[in-house]
């Protein structure tokens, strides 16, 4: 839907430029106006149904605030190239330029398998009990997880904790790290960081069924009886006396 949409838009950019009767101006303007509508909508949309509820309205401004930057950038830009050439040829390079960058963020940036993600919040009991009372803004938290696997499998293992990778620094870590014992190659350690304790919290709030699936993945490679095992270590201020 979106190619048929990128496609209208750049053929109504395209017959604008070369218009030379008011109708088929009107004609031209109304088809690639419409498009951009729609594919607008259609973005919207799917930006929502990518967003768990606990960050749908925050990423949803996020999506209309850039467009709108993105429609006034453009305008600028266009705006210098018909200084510099024609309007005419402003929009001709324009109706070009966007079929290209589709082209480019399409493959990048699919938007297929967003349907199947399953974003329905969990309710999971935290794998971990804190040995003394820890105020909320306590931080940074530093996560270990320990992983024991077989080093036969240690490819497979790296291509599942790249996409841990980019769930941690998602859900707010500020550093993320995956370690191998250099006498023991199958022993694994992740490790990231965030801000403070509250944050490490609110990640275990925040967890869908999707985020339950990729930790299904990571241990599914985990060798014994016990999950991993998981730490949760306090920065621990120092001062020079």
């Amino acid at each position: 839907m979106l190619a048929l949409f990128a496609i209208t838009q750049a053929a109504g950019t395209a017959a604008l430029s070369q218009a030379t009767d008011a109708w088929l101006a009107a004609a031209a303007a109304f088809a690639g106006g419409l498009a951009w509508t729609a594919t607008f909508n259609v973005l919207n949309v799917t930006a929502q149904l990518a967003l768990p509820d606990w960050v749908r309205a925050r990423g949803t401004a996020v999506f209309i605030a850039s467009g709108m930057v993105g429609a006034t950038a453009g305008g600028f830009a266009w705006g210098q190239v018909a200084t510099l050439a024609s309007i005419g040829r402003a929009m001709e390079i324009a109706a070009f330029a966007s079929l290209v960058a589709y082209g480019l963020l399409r493959r990048r940036y699919p938007l297929g398998g967003l349907a199947a993600t399953d974003l329905t919040p969990v309710q999971v009991t935290p794998e971990f009990a804190a040995g003394a009372t820890i105020e909320d803004d306590q931080g940074p938290v530093m996560a270990t997880i320990e992983y024991h696997i077989d080093p036969l499998r240690a490819a497979e293992f790296s291509a599942v904790m790249a996409d841990s990778r980019r769930w941690r620094l998602r859900h707010g870590a500020l550093h993320w790290g995956l370690y191998r014992d250099v006498a023991d190659p199958g022993r694994y350690i992740e490790h990231f960081l965030v801000d403070s304790w509250l944050d490490r919290l609110r990640q275990i709030e925040r967890l869908t069924a999707e985020d339950m699936a990729l930790r299904d993945r990571k241990n599914a490679f985990h060798l014994g009886a016990e999950p991993p095992e998981m730490r949760h270590l306090l920065m621990e201020p120092t001062e020079r006396r």
